[in-house]
């Protein structure tokens, strides 16, 4: 029986591992046969494991007219050699160079699937200029899919995207989270006790716990300043950090010191195991700008983390008021402060969030759901 042949398109192979992690796997036990494009990287291991075709096309995250020319013409040149049933793009750049080779090769089948706007908080010139670029990306795709009902309204009011194209799964989401993985039972009391000393957190400490790139448009100058303050009422109080710091979108030179230098916050650049921190945490805090979705906000509520988060544009999906965390209207380091306060001094807050959040992420957000409404998807695509 002949496959549906599937071929999905990233920037960078980084993206493979944060972003498609265990889909390959699942699309493959479905009868398709998969090819991801992406960058060299360790990281197309990940897609051969998986049972997948690792493509690796040099493609650039940042804008370079000679190498983004260079990339297009690889990724035409491929798709005039494989024909594929699919084309499913994502992530900015990859979504351009990916939405015009498969355009110029032909290509019937094109899914755009749009996890956010890294343009949202621009302005002038440059917000025309990339918000001109994803409507030539729409127009070129065959179907939209959108993580979030919210995202997929913007694109649609502002006449970015047809009504006719666009489409959202679910709840949202684009893979959903692995509840099996995602879970406190995975974690001994001595596995996190030892990672606790490791970090020198002392048993009655309260954990706060970020995890995503460290830049100012996640918020970390708020998040920062409100721990600080928050130190200042009760010195019982630490702070994890992983991610990877970006300079391209700093965060101010006194926030950095403090992220260095200050002993209650614990900085880690990278780690394959963050449910391994989520364990030893009270609170997951989001602080982001903006979102496409937030999955790891749901992948925090599967750990039974309530979550802290601003009540911007892809928050408000992945964090439900009262349910499985708190948004905050106001995006300020002062209101984040009292927030943090107030819910570490609500015991009983703490353990109804803590137990309802997962709930809801297991009704709504299963990897096996969201995954399977995907097949679904791509199956009507290509027939």
């Amino acid at each position: 029986m002949k496959k549906d042949k599937i071929c999905v398109i990233f920037s960078t192979s980084l993206s493979i591992k944060t972003l498609y992690v265990g889909q390959v796997d699942y699309l493959v036990s479905h009868g398709f046969d998969v090819s991801v494009i992406a960058s060299p990287g360790n990281e197309h291991e990940i897609i051969l494991q998986e049972g997948g075709r690792s493509v690796p096309i040099p493609i650039e995250r940042n804008p370079d007219v000679v190498k983004d020319f260079f990339s297009l013409i690889k990724v035409w040149l491929h798709f005039l050699s494989n024909r594929y049933d699919l084309i499913i793009i994502s992530t900015p750049k990859a979504s351009l160079i990916g939405g015009l080779a498969a355009y110029f090769s032909l290509h019937k089948n094109v899914l755009f699937v749009v996890r956010g706007r890294a343009y949202e908080n621009f302005t002038g010139k440059k917000y025309t200029a990339y918000k001109f670029l994803d409507k030539v990306i729409c127009s070129i795709a065959s179907n939209v899919q959108f993580i979030s009902n919210e995202m997929m309204e913007s694109y649609i009011s502002e006449k970015v995207c047809i009504n006719d194209k666009a489409i959202v799964l679910g709840s949202g989401s684009s893979k959903g989270v692995d509840t099996s993985f995602f879970s406190k039972s995975n974690f001994s009391q001595k596995e996190n006790n030892d990672l606790k000393n490791l970090l020198e957190i002392e048993p009655d400490d309260f954990v706060w716990l970020y995890c995503g790139r460290v830049r100012k448009d996640k918020g970390i100058n708020e998040l920062v300043k409100a721990f600080l303050e928050l130190r200042e009422k009760n010195t019982k109080h630490k702070l994890i950090l992983v991610g990877p710091y970006e300079d391209w979108d700093p965060i101010e030179n006194e926030v950095l010191k403090e992220i260095f230098n200050n002993p209650a916050i614990k900085y880690i650049e990278w780690s394959d195991s963050i449910p391994s921190y989520m364990a030893i945490s009270n609170v997951f805090v989001f602080p982001s700008y903006r979102e496409g979705f937030g999955n790891v906000a749901i992948e925090a509520s599967s750990m039974e983390l309530p979550v802290i988060a601003f009540n911007v544009i892809g928050c408000r999906e992945s964090v439900k008021h009262g349910v499985s965390g708190i948004l905050l209207d106001s995006l300020d380091y002062k209101s984040l402060s009292n927030a943090m306060f107030d819910l570490s001094n609500d015991k009983e807050l703490l353990d109804r969030i803590s137990y309802q959040g997962r709930q809801w992420v297991l009704t709504n957000f299963d990897r096996e759901i969201v995954l399977g409404r995907n097949v679904d998807l791509y199956k009507d695509i290509i027939n």
